[in-house]
């Protein structure tokens, strides 16, 4: 399938927004257990009150879900447990509008959580299921390449232990096949503090959105 959408990443001093693009696939691997994939190219736009501007910003995401065996919930209800594996890069050498360097950011989220999918009447409603799904963080790994930005900087390594996520999806029948419009928020609290060659430093708390439709075709 294919994957249309915009998001917008925020925290305290920078924020990130734009449209993306992207493929989906599913594999039934056994009656129990099938994985889920997607990545997808961003063109984002960079915003700072401290360092300016930058258009065009590359991102790169991947994911990887594995969802288990699904329990019965109620009626026309399943609940599937689930892990995942998020990845995504950001390229913000710039330079931006003030003219000020950044750096590559390589982030890499394990995350667990369980999928509650509730069929519908299908005569009565344009959609014949919907899901939610909540995720927790069991760890989230940042590498930063700050040397780009600077000889007196060093790379560095940082962790995240706690997040969450939150997401949404509806599952409409069209005439060419199905159409999932979506909608997911994610928070990473801040992360430890590591030295960077000049100081100690820390990613802060962030916020992200995504909002699209994945498109499967007959």
């Amino acid at each position: 399938g294919i994957s249309t959408g915009w998001q917008k990443y925020k925290e305290s001093n920078m924020q990130l927004h734009g449209p993306e693009l992207g493929l989906v696939s599913r594999w039934q691997m056994s009656e129990n257990f099938r994985l889920e994939g997607q990545i997808s190219l961003a063109r984002l736009t960079y915003k700072s009150p401290i360092s300016g501007h930058i258009h065009g910003v590359h991102q790169s995401e991947g994911s990887l879900q594995l969802l288990g065996p699904a329990m019965t919930a109620g009626s026309g209800g399943k609940i599937e447990p689930s892990l995942q594996w998020h990845y995504t890069y950001n390229d913000l050498r710039g330079p931006s509008s003030t003219g000020q360097r950044g750096y590559e950011r390589h982030l890499n989220n394990l995350w667990v959580g369980a999928r509650w999918t509730q069929s519908l009447n299908a005569s009565t409603w344009p959609m014949n299921s919907y899901s939610i799904e909540l995720q927790s963080l069991v760890q989230g790994r940042q590498q930063s390449k700050v040397s780009q930005a600077g000889p007196s900087y060093s790379d560095v390594l940082t962790k995240t232990q706690h997040g969450w996520a939150l997401g949404v999806q509806g599952n409409i029948p069209t005439a060419q096949g199905l159409a999932n419009p979506y909608l997911r928020l994610q928070r990473l609290n801040r992360s430890n503090t590591v030295f960077n060659g000049v100081g100690y430093a820390a990613e802060p708390a962030n916020d992200k959105v995504w909002i699209g439709v994945n498109w499967w075709f007959n």
